[in-house]
């Protein structure tokens, strides 16, 4: 997936991830960028990663393909927020859902 910048990454990730039926597409662009690269996406966004090194790059693209495939995204980054809390998530997990926080209130 050689990109020229981070924009067209984004845009192109984004209409991956879009034309696989994921609603959230461009945020879980940014998401999955800022895994493969560890980095934030305010700092992405910022523009402190001109380019992706060559295993950055095919961190991204193993990223992607997982998640093309339906695979849900908290399992792709092993971590889920809930009631403000950050919880390591697998498969072997249930992934927290936001309807479950009205239940515990």
């Amino acid at each position: 997936m050689p990109m020229t910048g981070l924009r067209e990454c984004i845009a192109e990730i984004a209409a991956r991830l879009a034309a696989a039926g994921v609603e959230n597409a461009r945020g879980e662009a940014w998401l999955l960028l800022g895994a493969a690269t560890g980095l934030e996406r305010a700092t992405l966004a910022a523009g402190a990663l001109p380019t992706l090194a060559a295993e950055q790059e095919a961190a991204l693209e193993a990223l992607v393909r997982r998640r093309q495939s339906r695979e849900p995204i908290a399992y792709i980054l092993g971590a889920k927020e809930f009631w403000s809390l950050g919880f390591e998530v697998d498969p072997a997990v249930l992934i927290p859902r936001p309807e479950t926080e009205t239940v515990v209130e």
